[in-house]
This record gives structure tokens, sequence and C-alpha cells, in this order.
């Protein structure tokens, strides 16, 4: 997934079709109702819905950092080789006419993990701001519809969103961290404690870390 938030073009032709279109705004503010209603209704539903098919899906979103276009081989990239990621591309859903409005690390992630424009969240750049705590996080809805959540890697945002809650949470703050020495901090349920050095190369510290949680 390209590291930098997507906005889709409303061209004419994509939805010229005689229905009342839905702008931006419209969509991420009942998109991200709709996404915690789902959680809700599948948190009330009986054992037998249950096992019909009512549980609630796995979410996992991959941030990719600073990946053009064709980062990738789906993509057209004759270099590089990236069979899993084609594979999410060609069984999921390609955005091919989309825009970034901030192609910043810090700006990217608080849009992503709000929904908002860089200038809504106030992380209109890469100096280490935070989103104000009366902004609601994804993770927010998430959480209130019954998910347990998690944030692992590069945060890059004052306080890392340590101020909000995950079960579990193994991210750093700054841009980078050293790559063979990774300066992580490590929490659960909500509490995160203070920093600390692994041994390894960061992506793959991280990465284990990630994975634990997600198979435990």
């Amino acid at each position: 997934m390209s590291s930098d938030t997507t906005e889709q073009n409303n061209s004419t032709d994509q939805y010229d079709s005689g229905k009342p279109s839905r702008s931006r705004r419209t969509f991420l503010r009942y998109g991200t109702g709709a996404l915690g209603g789902l959680a809700t209704n599948s948190l009330l539903s009986s054992p037998a819905a249950a096992a019909a098919g009512g549980r609630k899906p796995n979410i996992v979103f991959l941030l990719g950092e600073g990946q053009r276009l064709d980062a990738q081989s789906l993509t057209g990239n004759k270099i590089v080789h990236t069979p899993n990621l084609d594979r999410i591309g060609r069984e999921g859903v390609q955005f091919q006419n989309s825009f970034c409005v901030n192609a910043l690390c810090s700006p990217s992630r608080g849009t992503c993990l709000t929904g908002l424009y860089s200038h809504t969240t106030g992380a209109i750049d890469n100096k280490q701001r935070m989103i104000p705590k009366e902004v609601t996080l994804i993770s927010d809805l998430l959480h209130d519809a019954g998910y347990e959540v998690a944030m692992c890697g590069k945060a890059h945002m004052k306080n890392g969103f340590r101020e909000r809650y995950w079960d579990y949470y193994f991210a750093y703050t700054g841009a980078a961290t050293d790559y063979y020495w990774p300066v992580v901090a490590e929490g659960r349920h909500g509490k995160v404690g203070p920093v600390q050095t692994y041994e390894g190369y960061a992506d793959d510290v991280v990465t284990d870390r990630a994975l634990k949680w997600v198979r435990q």
C-alpha cells in the first residue's frame, strides 16, 4: 500500500450514471461511521449468526514508506519484484487515479488515521506536531466497536500517538531510528513503557513483534 494518503478523483466519466455523486467529505463522514457500525453489529449478533459468517473481519493497514506509483512489480517495476504486495493488489482494489495532497510522512499518517486533511489535523509538516485529543482516530472507532487495536513501526508524530489507547504498541516517534539498534517504546492495554534499545534490523524487529501480536 502506498505510504502517501490518496484521494480519489471524482471525474465525470466515473460518476455520470444519473445518480447523485458523493463528495469526498461525505464519503469520509459516513464511511468511517459505517466501519464502526459494521464492527458493532458483529458484536451484537447471535452465536448462530456468527457461525453463519457474522464474524468481524480482521483489518491490517500496511503503510509503505515513500513509494512511487511504480514501486511494485504489479504497477510496472521491471527491477523490483514484490509478489506478496502484488497479490494484495490483484485480489483487492487498486486506485489508479488518485492524488496525495501532502506527500510528507507525518501529515500522511495523520490523514490516514483520521480521514482529515492535514490543515485540519494540525500535522502540516514533519516537525513533530500532535493531533488534538478531540480529533477521533479510526483506531478509536474500532476500539469502541470491540476491536483490539495495535500500532507497530514508525509513528512519526509528537508522542507517537502514545496518549491514545492501544491494546499493543511497538513504535518510535521520530522520522527514523537506528536501523541496527532500534530505539522503540512498547506497551499493552493502554499503557506504554519507556523506550528501549533492541538488537536487530529495525524492520525485522518491528515485523516480528507485529506478527507475534496478530497470531496470539
